[in-house]
């Protein structure tokens, strides 16, 4: 019985605390003209605040873009850049290695009688200036592309460096073969230009480890340029198409393999990057 009467009184006092000052204050309030002006300011804000989450979800996806179009670009100067020290420099020195090699193995099927002429290139070769590791933090750090984009840029990077110890390294190999001519060793000349047992004992494989690795680092240069290049101007695309109107145009990417055949390396030594 207690419990009712103490029910009761509860609901009488709320429905004057409803009735009294304070609520019908904040009634009065809103049906005010302030009050109006209160809640008009308080839906502006509202709107101002999502406009403003919109706005600067547009404005980092034009970011993005802006980004993904400067990397693309980047691996594009690249790639091309490669294709063509592959073209002109690197590619033919490669080549007339392995020319040298099929013609002493051709003596050696012959019976290796006489002397094997052979013709020594010593061409010089500086290593082209990339800076792959500034692509490589650029793809990581701006252009919210996927964690493969961004390891592939880091095998860019390490493949670019390889590449340039290769150069350097034939270059220590050539100065050292150099340095045989017209002594007792100069006999040693043919079979540590082709990394084969030297007469004596023992091998030299420095030169011919120089020139396999410029070859395969050359390849992975142009290979994971190439697949930036694929995937950061796809990206653009995409980034292009989800903010719509205005947007900054994408950098687009279009290569002729026939132009370029023979430079390419083959997909198949890269079966982990499908494109």
């Amino acid at each position: 019985m207690s419990d009712s009467k103490d029910t009761i009184s509860a609901l009488e006092n709320l429905r004057d605390f409803a009735d009294g000052p304070i609520i019908g204050a904040l009634v009065n309030i809103a049906n005010s003209n302030f009050g109006a002006a209160a809640m008009g300011a308080f839906a502006g804000a509202g709107a101002a605040y999502y406009l403003s989450i919109s706005l600067s979800h547009k404005e980092r996806k034009i970011n993005q873009l802006l980004a993904t179009n400067a990397a693309a670009s980047w691996a594009i100067s690249v790639f091309n850049h490669s294709i063509g020290y592959k073209r002109q420099l690197a590619g033919p020195v490669v080549q007339e290695f392995r020319h040298q090699q099929l013609r002493y193995k051709e003596y050696e099927e012959a019976g290796g009688s006489g002397v094997f002429e052979i013709e020594f290139d010593f061409v010089t070769l500086s290593p082209p200036s990339y800076d792959t590791q500034g692509l490589s933090a650029q793809i990581a750090e701006k252009t919210g592309a996927e964690a493969k984009t961004i390891l592939a840029s880091y095998y860019l990077h390490q493949c670019y460096d390889s590449f340039k110890v290769s150069i350097l390294a034939r270059g220590d190999a050539i100065s050292f073969l150099g340095s045989l001519r017209g002594t007792d060793a100069e006999k040693e000349l043919v079979p540590r230009y082709l990394g084969l047992p030297l007469p004596d004992f023992g091998m030299d494989a420095r030169f011919r480890d120089a020139i396999f690795g410029i070859h395969h680092q050359m390849d992975g240069v142009i290979f994971f340029s190439y697949y930036l290049a694929v995937k950061l101007s796809k990206r653009a695309q995409i980034l292009s198409s989800s903010i719509g109107q205005n947007a900054p145009k994408p950098v687009s990417f279009t290569v002729s393999l026939e132009a370029i055949q023979g430079l390419m390396p083959s997909p198949d030594e890269f079966p982990d990057w499908d494109l």
